[in-house]
């Protein structure tokens, strides 16, 4: 499976960033805290080394405090993402050897879509979630969706939509494209949701079930074809993610 970068790289960088800040810090408390020493042995500038050392160590702490903060949002943010991308996608990978095509991270104007899978059942959007909240409770007597599950089934429809708009609708194939967001850290290990605007939130491993249960008509040549134009719709949406960084970067070097 290939490696799952967007969430990954988002992590990384933002873990890296944090802990050179941290790094900077460190550096220069030990360079105050070096010069104050020395000035308690050649009593030259005392008291300023110290009031120096003293107001620095208070910004340490503080900015310290911070950055450790948003390592910790960053983990829950990124990190866990993307080990439950890993999860998903491994788990994912089975279906090839079930004539399935599955591809992961493609990039569109609306965030990323983490996982496609194109089978003879047809094509699947999966969204996958560390999350393990409660996503339903009963009101009045019916099942609803909580706000957060709301939030998952529209993000997932929206990328469903997004793929059948740029990919079916332009090759002529006319099949509903169906939404699925995974939480494979719930440990319930059951299909706990209610389908919602043809998306459904599964707990634990039952995704690859869930995906061949349907009955779908996709011939080979179908599925290669969409397969394709998934391939080329996230190299073209990674190229021109890098080009806007590219000219961001030579906007601010030019400022």
């Amino acid at each position: 499976m290939p490696r799952l970068l967007y969430a990954e790289q988002k992590y990384k960088q933002r873990n890296n960033l944090y802990l050179l800040q941290i790094i900077i810090l460190i550096i220069f408390l030990i360079y105050f805290g070096i010069n104050t020493i020395i000035s308690f042995f050649t009593w030259s500038n005392v008291n300023y080394w110290v009031a120096i050392f003293v107001l620095y160590f208070l910004v340490f702490l503080i900015f310290t405090t911070l950055l450790i903060e948003k390592r910790e949002q960053n983990y829950i943010s990124y990190g866990r993402g993307y080990i439950v991308e890993q999860i998903v996608g491994t788990k994912l990978a089975l279906l090839e050897n079930e004539g399935y095509k599955v591809i992961h991270d493609i990039q569109t104007n609306r965030g990323n879509i983490d996982h496609v899978v194109v089978g003879h059942t047809g094509v699947f959007v999966i969204e996958s979630k560390s999350n393990k909240n409660l996503m339903l409770f009963s009101k009045n007597g019916q099942l609803s969706a909580t706000n957060l599950a709301k939030k998952f089934i529209k993000q997932a429809a929206g990328n469903a939509f997004f793929i059948h708009e740029e990919i079916l609708e332009n090759i002529g194939i006319d099949i509903f494209v169906n939404g699925l967001v995974v939480r494979p850290l719930n440990e319930n290990k059951k299909i706990k949701t209610l389908l919602n605007n043809h998306v459904i939130i599964l707990d634990g491993e039952t995704a690859n079930n869930h995906i061949k249960s349907f009955n779908g008509y996709l011939s080979e040549e179908d599925i290669k074809l969409i397969y394709e134009h998934l391939c080329n719709l996230k190299r073209k949406n990674k190229l021109l993610r890098f080009n806007f960084i590219q000219k961001k970067l030579v906007a601010i070097n030019f400022l």
